[in-house]
């Protein structure tokens, strides 16, 4: 009986050690934290694309060479405007490009009436909004552009497909035949841009390489004159709305966020949940210096499941040039 239980117990043992074991989840070593820099150029005329895994710039362009933007997806349906431009839209609510070559009588360059985009750059928030019916058909309403002071197109969208859009658009004072557009979708890509001085541009890489970009946005600003808050374009980080969040910690040291405090912290998909506050600007002072707040930490999850926690240092270079952000940043998972 004894030789028959040992003999089952053996048995049991060789089975279990066939059995293939489950792989334990193997977190990065700890590095420490790295150090990294970007220069926008004195006068914001670069937004810089990066990726913290490589650690790197991935793509610069121009933050101005685009007008609007649609989203690449087969099916997305919301157009964006350049807030970093200070791009505005009116929708007149008529449907024919030709009755309109003067702005509506009531309506000013800078009244009310003018929609933008909200920062957190978000579907719900655009200043075109819903352009599309019930059942995803164009409206066909005629919008004008306000690219800037005294600048104006009127544009309608025509068509949307799984591969396209169409649109059509005229300086606003214009009598001749709309312009006719077709803008291809790639999903490779967030957004397809449209420039209406240059064309279709590409000022953005494929969304499968960048975590944030450092550029010009448009969020709700307090004027300190007016009391009250206003849209006014500035320099800071937004994240790449595929598949990124982000979160703020103003509590805890830099060096004292652990992964689990990191993971529980609360976070968001608004794109500029970084954005431009953890900086600030002496308006009295001479020049108009910048301080950063070292206190202010974001925690980033990224397109791919890992896990940074990140704060600015400087906002200047050696040379004492504005737009040259330094920050740091390190894995957690």
């Amino acid at each position: 009986m004894f030789r028959g239980l040992i003999i089952f117990i053996v048995a049991c043992s060789l089975l279990i050690s066939c059995e293939k074991a489950e792989k334990a989840l193997v977190l990065p070593p700890p590095t420490g934290a790295s150090h990294a820099s970007v220069d926008l150029g004195a006068n914001y005329d670069k937004q810089i694309f990066f990726d913290f895994e490589t650690g790197k710039s991935v793509f610069t362009s121009n933050p101005y060479s685009w007008d609007l933007a649609f989203e690449a997806a087969a099916d997305g349906k919301n157009v964006f405007m350049n807030g970093g431009k200070d791009i505005y839209v009116y929708n007149i609510g008529i449907k024919e490009l030709s009755k309109i070559t003067e702005l509506p009588t009531g309506v000013n360059s800078s009244g009310s009436g003018w929609q933008y985009d909200a920062s957190c750059g978000l579907p719900d928030g655009t200043g075109i909004g819903e352009w599309y019916g019930v059942a995803g058909a164009t409206k066909a309403e005629v919008y004008i552009v306000r690219i800037a002071s005294g600048v104006f197109k009127k544009m309608r969208i025509l068509n949307n497909t799984e591969t396209s859009y169409t649109i059509e658009w005229a300086p606003l004072e214009s009598t001749d035949a709309p312009i006719i557009v077709q803008i291809e979708k790639d999903s490779s890509y967030n957004y397809a841009y449209y420039s209406f001085k240059d064309g279709i541009v590409k000022p953005e890489p494929a969304k499968s390489t960048w975590d944030v970009v450092f550029t010009r946005y448009r969020p709700l600003v307090f004027h300190n004159t007016a009391q009250v808050y206003v849209p006014y374009p500035v320099t800071g980080v937004l994240l790449n709305p595929t598949d990124t969040k982000a979160a703020v910690d103003s509590i805890t040291a830099f060096a004292q966020i652990t992964l689990q405090q990191a993971v529980d912290i609360p976070s968001s998909k608004c794109r500029d949940v970084i954005g431009y506050e953890w900086k600030s600007i002496d308006l009295y002072g001479i020049g108009g210096k910048y301080t950063v707040d070292r206190s202010k930490n974001f925690i980033l999850h990224t397109r791919k499941g890992q896990l940074y926690k990140l704060r600015f240092l400087d906002y200047y270079n050696s040379s004492g040039q504005k737009g040259c952000p330094l920050f740091e940043y390190e894995r957690l998972l």
